[in-house]
């Protein structure tokens, strides 16, 4: 196979039989010398490539700098590019701009990067090889305005193009590669860009409290406990749940990997991979997680008495949530990432871990047909689960009467690769994608092949992984001890069929289907009621309301409601440029005629002139025209995105899809506050505190650690625009950073954001004391869970913050340790505390008794 990656880095094949002893220190070795790549740029390999390119660009770059040193003053940034070497800053430059590029889209041959993004990373690379100070706001913009010159610098060597979008305070620049920097790209693929975290070879280093206590990597400069010092101060909770999180050796599933590399699938290769993916949003992290793989499988053959496992060094995040320091084939990645990789340690399996088994493999096959196979063994009966909230007897059924397929799909996954990866049915309004994050394909080949193996072996070797049900408003309901609100969400004990999306769902409809004069659903739905209730059938479903339930959950506001629902997929960035105005496409036009009339029309100049025109026309008319003129222009798939709710509804004909998403966000606000009442007192109550507090308000909880929420103040400056009505305003702006006009470019402007570090944002703190509050818990639970399942002798754990995974066989000890930590987490009563820390009255509490959570069945399911 060809590779890329860590295994350029391994150095010649090995003897055969090699000892544990050997093996370790070549581990050690290794790892070092990734992570070597890590924190230096290579300028031996990456000279290999572009070195010939430096030295044709060198000189007029250097008579800039050096005009300007002649001139007098000469700025630090000047001093700085030929102190370091004119040649290493455009290396720096070259690399920096490569690894912050966005792979193309489609058949399209156009790299393109945000230019702010690009001049934080050369400045962030620039303190980390060559020292720059970067402790005070003014250090900060002195390294960006060495960036953005030295981004100039490559403008002026025709490496790159920038060009502008938007306008006012909605102006972006975009760095495009010209075809020098193609060719370059090309020639030196990902040698010339950003190395990556890979999984670590070697058992990673243990967290300890104290300065010089961080762990996770080899190298002491990329060690880190928690991602954002100033927001959290740890613990030793904290610590010992990274180290146990750490202690989890994993392999790559061979299995599933030979049906990844599969002809039929990705195939065996990495020029395969990259046409399969090709277009694919999240092309670059699939090659590269095919890649991490190939190579770790590779050790096998070529370090014979290697098995070929890795470890996952982990951190803490600002509001304490842990998470894998590396994206790619983690316990924390989406269906392809989860599917590769199985614990190292095979541990034998009784009944009690066939039953949790049995129902993990059931919900990876909700709602999936079959009958779609191939080849269908005699005997076969089949019997769709139901997709909606199935309790755990059902799932076991389900299971029991479908195993004979279900055994075949593990032992023989291509000859049903029709069941696994084709999971459409008839009520999915959603297109088919043979990947992604919230797919279940290759976890599906993942867990039958387990359960084959172990009906052979006794062992399993997969995580089983359990989700909280609702998990935020898990939380609220504990803290205002609201019955009703436990049911919706499994905390009580029995099975609840209707969930919490489930009756959000169900109080929409009533909304909609209530008469006229009964509530004012002429105002609420802007005259849509009939059409709303004509197309209910589409967006009142449990699985559309689920993600509009779940930014409400943390304090969402309108406009964030209706962008979840428009477009699931995040593609939302064409929603903001709706202050683009015909103006605007007329001055275009006549600029396009009046180059024309001179015969010397610059084709590219042309291009982004149309398409920036198809652009502010598609915005300004109704979403039918963004799907024709949008997408014509941007060569992208159309808006809604692909997994958007509303895609194939019908809506299309003869409505506005705005007016619609914009209308059910309204009803959805609407049946959240009558379901969840309690959730509008937590948030009410967590703000007030906020206001309360002349400072950035801190709190702790039972796990240790205390989350100091703070969000820095912008650096700002005030700036006059027009509104819609002519008249002149004033607004809040980025600074600028102006280049020099030594280096003969037109794009020499940039708002680049600098954040104080003494002040804050109090409207910025109001608006996200709530989620932060709820996942700080969601956090302390996990740390609590997993630190009392070690103590019971658990080693393997893969956990993505509300969702717990381990052994089979140790199932029933996490779900009894979930329950019991989430129950010493709320008498704890963090939420008490911080409300009578700042002098906020106390709201009234239900009846729900905590013990009452110790038999709850489905807290996790």
């Amino acid at each position: 196979m060809t590779h890329i990656g860590p295994k350029d880095c391994m150095g010649p094949s090995l003897p055969a039989k090699l000892s544990p002893q050997e093996i370790l220190r070549i581990r050690n070795l290794q790892q070092k010398k990734i992570e070597e790549r890590i924190t230096n740029i290579s300028f031996a390999d990456v000279e290999d490539i572009c070195i010939d390119y430096v030295r044709k660009i060198e000189p007029p770059v250097k008579k800039v700098l050096l005009e300007i040193k002649k001139g007098g003053s000469s700025p630090k940034w000047v001093k700085q590019m030929l102190e370091i070497g004119v040649s290493r800053t455009l290396i720096l430059g070259i690399f920096g701009i490569l690894s912050t590029m966005q792979e193309p889209k489609e058949d399209l041959d156009r790299y393109e990067c945000v230019a702010n993004k690009a001049v934080g990373y050369i400045a962030s690379r620039a303190q980390k090889i060559y020292g720059f100070q970067m402790g005070t706001v003014k250090e900060r913009k002195k390294n960006k305005l060495f960036a953005w010159n030295l981004i100039h610098a490559l403008v002026m060597s025709k490496f790159i193009t920038i060009k502008c979008m938007g306008s006012g305070k909605k102006k972006l620049n975009f760095l495009a590669l010209t075809s020098d920097g193609k060719d370059l790209l090309y020639r030196g693929h990902k040698v010339l860009r950003d190395p990556i975290m890979s999984p670590m070879l070697v058992h990673p280093i243990d967290h300890h409290m104290g300065v010089h206590g961080m762990g996770g990597r080899v190298t002491s400069s990329l060690r880190r406990t928690v991602k954002q010092k100033w927001k959290i101060v740890q613990s030793a909770a904290l610590c010992e749940a990274l180290n146990h999180l750490q202690s989890t050796k994993w392999m790559i599933n061979e299995h599933v990997w030979n049906v990844v590399t599969h002809a039929n699938v990705f195939g065996d290769d990495i020029k395969k991979w990259e046409n399969f993916v090709k277009g694919h949003e999240a092309h670059t992290q699939i090659i590269t997680t095919l890649d991490l793989a190939a190579s770790l499988i590779d050790r096998i053959e070529d370090h014979p008495g290697d098995d070929s496992h890795f470890y996952h060094a982990w951190e803490a995040g600002p509001r304490a949530r842990l998470y894998s320091r590396c994206p790619y084939i983690s316990p924390q990645g989406g269906d392809l990432n989860r599917g590769l990789i199985r614990f190292a340690e095979s541990k034998p399996i009784t009944e009690k871990g066939f039953k949790w088994l049995k129902v993990y493999i059931a919900g990876l096959f909700k709602g999936v047909d079959l009958r779609g196979g191939n080849n269908i063994p005699d005997g076969f009966t089949w019997n769709k689960i139901k997709q909606i909230n199935p309790s755990i007897p059902e799932m076991i059924e389900w299971f029991d009467e479908n195993e004979m397929i279900l055994l075949a799909i593990g032992e023989r996954p291509m000859e049903f690769i029709n069941i696994w990866w084709n999971d459409r049915d008839k009520n999915d309004l959603r297109k088919r994608v043979p990947f992604g994050k919230k797919r279940s394909y290759f976890q599906r080949v993942a867990a039958t092949h387990d359960y084959w193996q172990a009906q052979k072996t006794s062992k399993s070797s997969i995580a089983v992984i359990l989700d909280g049900t609702c998990n935020g408003q898990q939380h609220v309901a504990a803290i205002m001890r609201d019955r009703k609100h436990a049911k919706l969400v499994d905390l009580l004990p029995g099975y609840n069929e209707v969930d919490f999306y489930e009756r959000v769902a169900e109080e929409v409809l009533a909304l909609i289907t209530l008469p006229t004069n009964e509530v004012p659903i002429e105002e609420l739905t802007s005259g849509d009621h009939d059409f709303l209730k004509l197309y209910s059938k589409y967006f009142i479903t449990r699985s559309f309301a689920k993600k509009p339930v779940m930014v409400l959950g943390y304090g969402a506001k309108m406009w964030t409601v209706y962008e979840e629902i428009f477009d699931e997929a995040g593609r939302k960035s064409i929603l903001n440029r709706k202050q683009l105005n015909k103006n605007k496409i007329r001055k275009i036009r006549i600029e396009i005629k009046t180059q024309e009339g001179k015969g010397k029309i610059d084709e590219e100049w042309l291009k982004d002139a149309r398409r920036e025109v198809a652009e502010i026309k598609a915005i300004n008319d109704s979403f039918p025209a963004i799907w024709s003129e949008y997408d014509k222009a941007k060569k992208s798939r159309p808006l809604p995105g692909p997994e958007s709710s509303l895609i194939g509804s019908e809506l299309s004909e003869g409505k506005n899809e705005f007016d619609v998403a914009i209308n059910i966000a309204k009803l959805f606000f609407e049946a959240f506050n009558s379901v969840a009442a309690s959730a509008l007192v937590v948030r009410k109550n967590l703000e007030e505190c906020v206001n309360r507090s002349e400072s950035p308000i801190e709190w702790n909880t039972l796990a240790g650690f205390t989350i100091k929420h703070r969000h820095k103040m912008i650096d700002q400056v005030k700036e006059k625009y027009k509104d819609k009505k002519g008249k002149i305003r004033k607004r809040g702006a980025n600074r600028q950073l102006t280049a020099t006009k030594k280096w003969g470019t037109k794009s020499r402007k940039i708002r680049i954001a600098q954040y104080f570090d003494d002040q804050f944002d109090k409207d910025k703190m109001e608006s996200a004391v709530s989620p932060n509050f709820i996942h700080s818990l969601d956090a302390s639970h996990m740390i609590l869970t997993i630190n009392e399942m070690a103590k019971q002798g658990v080693q393997c754990f893969q956990m993505i913050h509300d969702a717990f995974g381990t052994h089979a066989e140790n199932c029933d000890l996490m779900h009894e340790t979930v329950r019991k930590t989430f129950v010493q987490l709320h008498k704890d009563d963090p939420f008490h505390r911080l409300l009578k820390k700042y002098g906020v009255e106390i709201p009234k509490k239900g009846d729900l008794d905590l013990d009452e959570i110790l038999k709850s069945e489905y807290i996790i399911h």
